[in-house]
């Protein structure tokens, strides 16, 4: 069924890194805060931010950490629920249904990524840059074979990166790195906040992946070439990404 949808939006960045796609130092933070409603047929707020923390070891090497999450809930849910009336916040032991009342095209996915644009800062994970080692749209909430998006989300990445003895390498800012990511999202039953039993069923479920690879900076994004591997699966698979950000 369609929908109608009229929304504001207000986006924050502070960035002191220096450099975009390689950054040997530097932080970066982002935020953006999405309020639909006031007008049209479908109402929610929607929260993501991302982090990047890079410090250099020595002169050629680099370690850095990111960590992003994002929450999307019908403004139903900040209301009080009266005890009694069927809340959904007294169903809270019981395990949250594959259901969920946004709209399909406004949750989030483990797939493409978005940089501040369309629908958020790292909308779609599970893109080669941020939860590595996973297909577009294999990490999270589906209904068969098909992705159906979640309401809440949360990826984290730890990177040892560093800069080989070969002029051709550091004349392009090419770096070799080493890395370890994890995420997961969920669906919400209902118009529910977080609890305690939706946050367990985030961390019960995370997929993790690691492996190494070269990032090479290009004049349209951070090119990666990566082997790597999912926790539990037998054998390290090759994969490329490209995109402006990255975890």
């Amino acid at each position: 069924m369609p929908t109608v949808k009229s929304a504001v939006k207000y986006s924050y960045t502070l960035d002191d890194r220096d450099q975009p796609f390689v950054p040997r130092r530097g932080h970066l933070a982002q935020s953006s805060l999405e309020a639909a409603g006031l007008g049209g047929d479908v109402a929610f707020f929607k929260a993501e931010t991302l982090s990047q923390l890079n410090f250099p070891i020595s002169h050629y090497v680099t370690a850095s950490v990111g960590l992003a999450a994002g929450l999307v809930r019908p403004w139903s849910s900040l209301l009080p629920k009266r005890a009694g009336s069927g809340s959904v916040f007294e169903k809270s032991s019981r395990s949250v249904p594959l259901v969920s009342c946004i709209p399909l095209g406004d949750r989030f996915y483990f797939g493409k990524l978005k940089f501040l644009t369309g629908s958020g800062i790292v909308s779609r994970l599970g893109h080669p840059l941020v939860t590595r080692g996973f297909h577009t749209m294999t990490v999270g909430p589906r209904d068969g074979h098909d992705a159906i998006g979640a309401d809440l989300y949360a990826a984290i990445s730890a990177r040892l990166a560093w800069v080989p003895p070969i002029e051709l390498f550091r004349q392009s800012g090419t770096q070799c790195h080493l890395f370890a990511n994890a995420g997961n999202s969920v669906v919400l039953p209902g118009d529910s906040l977080p609890n305690t039993s939706s946050l367990r069923s985030l961390q019960g479920s995370v997929r993790v992946g690691y492996g190494g690879g070269v990032a090479i900076p290009t004049p349209i994004g951070r090119l990666e070439l990566n082997i790597t591997r999912q926790m539990g699966e037998p054998r390290f698979q090759p994969q490329v990404g490209l995109g402006v950000s990255f975890l």
